[in-house]
């Protein structure tokens, strides 16, 4: 039989969050004051949270014994995801399996982000060691243009300038693109 697994990616910080304490995210904007919509929009990587309403989740978790900085966990320029991201992938997979309370799906078909990597890995040797690393810093590493910038002495507006001119170059190259559709493959973004 064809199975066919569906993920959905969300906020991991706040999805951990949320679990450790067993609520919803109706329990969430409930006892922060933030209203569900935003907070499945944050969850859900639509967009960052404005400042206050940061400061009224970061209250509630707080208050509830788990405490995480809500604020760094978004990169500061991030502005949203255009749509939801997700990962399918179909396998044949034995009925007895199924039945068995197996984590069929989980073990079996896992995205190929091995391959992923080793593709952005060769498409960004053809950028300069140094615009590489501005994409590798933020995007790869999940630091924010902050941290990465003052790793190497820039402000996070320069980083980030820095960073948005290599992203530009990486768009303006159909070969580049042509690699990254590759590794998005790889990991069946749909």
């Amino acid at each position: 039989m064809k199975i066919t697994a569906i993920t959905k990616f969300k906020q991991g910080d706040l999805y951990n969050a949320l679990k450790k304490l067993g609520w919803t995210q109706a329990e969430l904007a409930r006892r922060s004051g933030v209203s569900p919509e935003a907070i499945g929009c944050a969850l859900n990587l639509r967009n960052k949270p404005s400042p206050s309403r940061i400061a009224k989740i970061q209250k509630a978790f707080g208050e509830a014994g788990v405490f995480i900085d809500v604020l760094s966990i978004w990169p500061e320029d991030f502005k949203g995801l255009d749509k939801s991201v997700t990962v399918e992938q179909t396998k044949e997979v034995d009925l007895a399996l199924i039945g068995a309370n197996t984590p069929v799906l989980h073990d079996t078909m896992k995205p190929n982000f091995d391959d992923a990597r080793k593709i952005i890995d060769e498409t960004l040797s053809e950028l300069t060691p140094k615009q590489a690393s501005y994409i590798r810093e933020t995007f790869l590493n999940g630091k924010t243009c902050e941290e990465a910038g003052k790793e190497v002495g820039k402000t996070s507006s320069n980083y980030n300038m820095h960073r948005n001119n290599v992203l530009r170059k990486l768009r303006n190259n159909p070969r580049i693109l042509k690699k990254l559709e590759e590794a998005k493959e790889c990991i069946c973004i749909a």
